[in-house]
């Protein structure tokens, strides 16, 4: 099916091309740090900004928000890339920032490809704004968190088996967990508020919702907040938060993505 170059369109190639530059900068960083482009930040900012403008005119139609799977990945990808962004200051992110840059750009594609339909009407309704807002926020979090679980197992397995042969990119394991359970803890505290207001405010909505997605999403908060408190009362760590993370993270995707997956594009 043929598109005209509206701006929706436009904005969606300069996400993917800025994107691209992102991932290309990423690798290079890798590969070799020292000659890492003194640029990296200003294209991070730049694609980050044009992912959001593309984000506006994909999502707010004129009466309602267009809140369909593709767009709701690609929220989560570049609220996902936010955080990245600011965490790329005090920390080694530059792995994390190939993958999650490959991600924003593969549900951008989708996006601007496969716009869809959904229309919802949140005009002056805070609740639904704050609930799927903490969602989305903490479904990007966890994400992150699901990334960095897969790193820490990584490397808690290479440092057992082979504690000589650790890919000199790769950060130490110790820094690895610190910020997986800061991921944790921030995804856990927004997905609480994200559930609280569904209780409290959107008993209507939440109790129309496909039973296996309620039921998938409060097991995944379980899972984290089991974690959580295994991690400050038992000291788990290594492989087993990383099991834990992906399980809790697996159960999370299936109950929102999977639900919008068999609905949009099943039925």
């Amino acid at each position: 099916m043929e598109q005209s170059l509206t701006p929706l369109v436009i904005s969606g190639i300069f996400t993917v091309f800025f994107y691209g530059l992102l991932i290309i900068s990423s690798l290079i960083s890798l590969k070799a740090p020292q000659a890492a482009s003194s640029g990296f930040n200003l294209l991070a900012v730049t694609a980050i900004a044009v992912h959001g403008f593309f984000l506006y005119l994909l999502i707010d139609t004129a009466n309602t928000q267009n809140l369909t799977l593709f767009n709701m990945m690609s929220l989560t990808n570049w609220l996902a890339m936010i955080v990245l962004f600011f965490n790329s200051f005090k920390r080694n992110v530059t792995l994390m920032m190939v993958i999650i840059s490959s991600f924003a750009l593969i549900s951008s594609l989708l996006g601007m490809l496969y716009p869809g339909e959904s229309s919802t009407q949140l005009s002056g309704q805070w609740a639904s704004l704050l609930h799927i807002f903490s969602a989305i926020t903490s479904t990007g979090l966890l994400m992150l968190a699901a990334v960095q679980a897969i790193l820490v197992a990584f490397a808690d397995k290479r440092l057992r088996s082979h504690p000589t042969n650790m890919p000199s990119f790769f950060p130490p394991l110790q820094s690895l967990e610190h910020f997986l359970f800061q991921l944790l803890l921030l995804g856990f505290i927004l997905m609480s508020g994200s559930l609280i207001i569904a209780l409290f405010f959107l008993q209507e909505s939440f109790s129309s919702q496909p039973l296996h997605k309620s039921v998938l999403s409060t097991l995944s908060w379980i899972i984290f907040g089991v974690l959580l408190a295994g991690h400050q009362l038992k000291g788990w760590r290594g492989m087993t938060a990383a099991k834990w993370t992906l399980s809790g993270f697996a159960l999370l995707s299936i109950g929102y993505f999977g639900s919008k997956l068999v609905l949009e594009l099943i039925l």
